[in-house]
Parts: C-alpha cells; structure tokens; sequence
C-alpha cells in the first residue's frame, strides 16, 4: 500500500485499533495490530491510548462497569518516541499517538477508547473511515485480505481520496499464530515499555539480589478461581520445573492492591511449606510507597510483568493473558520455552494455544 508520493502514487493508508480491558490484553491488542500493519503495508498506524482501572478492587462482573475505566497517556505503559524511531527506520511506519477519542462501550461488551478523529497527523484533510471486522481466533492472511478488499472497493469508488483509515475493534486474541510467519514476533520486538516502569522492574530484580523463580498468583476475585484447587497444581509444576527450598520465589500478585494480606500469607505459608521456594516476596517488599507514587492500575502490573522476565523459571495460568504475555516475554528475552509452565484451562480457562504464542517459540 504505496503512499501518494510513492511509486504508485497511491493514497495513503493508517490503521487503527481500540482496547479490551487488562494491561497484557492491551499489550496483545498492540502486538497483533502492529503485526497486521506489517502485513498490510499500511503507511502509518494509530495507537489508542493506554485504558487503567480505577482500582482492582472488583468481581469479575463489575469490569464492565464503564466508570471503572479511564483513559491515560500511552507514554504510561510505553516508550512511544523509542517505538516511532524504531518503527519509521525499520519498517517505514510512521506510529501516531490518538489524540482525539471517546471511552464508550456502544456496541461492545466492554468500554473501550474509541477514535473520534479522521485527521492523523500530518494530514490537511479528513481520511476516509473504514471500519474492518476481525473475528477472535482468526488468520492475520484472512483479516488483510478483509481490509484489502474494504480498501479496493473504496478506492473504486472514490478515486481522489487522499487517505483512509482501516479501524477495527480490539486485536486482543486476534489470530492463530501459526497463521502470521512470524509477523507478531516482529512486531513485539517493536514495542518497547514505559522508561519508568522498566527502571522500577530492574530495580526489584537487583534488589532480590540473585537467582529467583516466579510464579503468577493469579488468585483476585476478579478472576474468579479457586485456590484450594489450583495452588497444589501450580506447586506440582514448580517441582517439575525443579523448584526448591533453596531459592526465593517472586509472585506475581495483585492481592495486596484488594489490601488482602490474610490470603497472601496463607499461600505463601503453603508455598513455603510444601518446600519449594526459600522463601515468597512480592513487589511490595523492594519498592517504598514513594517510588510507585503516582503510577496506575496497568503500570503496577507491567512492574510484576517485566520482573517475571528476570527469573530462572516460571509458573502460571492458562486461565491469564498476563501468564501467557510473562512466557512469552520471557522467551522473547532468550529464555527457553522449557523454563515456564502454565497450568491447563481445565483448571478454569478458555485460552486456545496457538493464538497466544506470539514470540514465535514452541516446545
């Protein structure tokens, strides 16, 4: 999809996606967007901005509530200006921030930030909207041949557009990675995180002080699990990961954000018990209240998600797009596939392997 001062003179192309609730089913939505914008060619993309929970004090029916979320500045989750340098000199995609947009839930299940601009910077005119549908679990060949065929017959019937907008809902869980060559492992090694919450990562590793494994307590009433009934099976994975009282054990939790000390003390008087880690730290005890002042929902758990990527080995949920994100980022940053289990969706889940696996490794 050449641009107007291209070869073909062509008009100019951007895409455009909106966001599902979660800081990982963001993170996907981003990569699997970035991924079809590779494919597509298109000459620019839109980037939505980051979404954060008021608090993460809620059931799993109450994320719906629109008044729960917000908008924030995508400079919050991630290192925008590092992205559009490395996005323009490697792949001639110009990223832009949205800068005009709407929170609503019209005609989805979920609020989400909606653009409401059909000027992308740069641009003397409106572009044409172009919405795409892309079905969950789909191949990322389908979903651009969808656009192209949008795209074609738009131009055909108006010629003289200078630019379109392909806009499409939220990317989260959008195709079978079998389906992409590789494009969604591209892609996420072109999203890069918040300098601060990279800082704040780094320093709760260097002040663990060595070796650790980690797991994600993924145990909030907004997810809806039973603990009695997954905890022996996340420890029976630890065990075959090789998991030992020898070494500290990082969990990954948002317990303490509910102010649920009493549970987080009783998993880890089993954890500790049942012999497999030295002892169980969480965030919270590296970070003083001062140094996460200020940060919200989403960027919290980014700080549990890039610390996972610093240990040995790993533990998590298949019911958890944030354990399937660790892993993935894990392998991304060179560790082995074999050094992270996640527990089967018969233990609560839905998850399809395949769509998922965006590093592009398999074991």
């Amino acid at each position: 999809m050449a641009t107007s001062t291209g070869s073909t003179g062509r008009s100019r192309v951007y895409l455009t996606w909106s966001l599902r609730y979660g800081l990982t089913n963001q993170l996907y939505s981003h990569v699997n967007g970035l991924a079809l914008a590779l494919l597509l060619g298109v000459d620019g993309a839109i980037l939505p901005p980051a979404v954060c929970r008021a608090t993460f004090n809620t059931t799993l029916e109450h994320l719906a509530d629109e008044a729960l979320w917000s908008p924030q500045p995508l400079g919050t989750l991630l290192d925008v200006r590092k992205m559009q340098a490395h996005w323009r000199k490697r792949h001639n995609i110009d990223l832009q921030e949205a800068t005009k947009f709407t929170m609503t839930s019209e005609g989805t299940k979920y609020p989400r930030p909606l653009l409401t601009s059909a000027r992308p910077a740069g641009e003397l005119h409106d572009c044409t909207v172009l919405p795409i549908n892309v079905p969950e679990f789909s191949t990322i060949t389908n979903a651009a041949a969808a656009a192209r065929q949008q795209l074609e017959a738009a131009r055909a019937k108006d010629a003289a557009a200078g630019c379109f907008i392909l806009r499409t809902e939220s990317l989260f869980r959008g195709f079978f990675s079998n389906s992409t060559g590789g494009l969604q492992a591209t892609a996420s090694r072109g999203v890069f995180y918040a300098p601060r919450v990279v800082e704040l990562a780094d320093r709760v590793a260097e002040r663990i002080g060595g070796r650790f494994n980690a797991m994600h307590l993924r145990f909030e009433p907004d997810m809806g699990l039973n603990p009695q009934e997954l905890l022996p099976v996340m420890v029976g994975h630890m065990r075959e990961l090789g998991y030992n009282a020898s070494i500290l054990l990082y969990a990954a939790s948002g317990l303490l954000s509910y102010n649920d000390t009493s549970s987080l003390q009783t998993y880890t008087k089993v954890l500790h018990n049942d012999g497999v880690c030295s002892k169980v730290v969480v965030k919270e005890d590296y970070l003083a209240a001062n140094e996460v002042e200020g940060l919200h929902s989403e960027q919290k758990a980014m700080v549990d998600l890039l610390v996972l990527a610093h240990a040995d080995k790993f533990v998590g949920t298949k019911r958890s797009a944030f354990s399937y994100m660790a892993r993935e980022l894990r392998q991304l940053d060179g560790h082995s596939p074999s050094t992270s289990i996640l527990h089967p969706p018969r233990y609560g889940g839905y998850w399809q392997d395949g769509v998922m696996e965006i590093s592009g490794k398999t074991e």
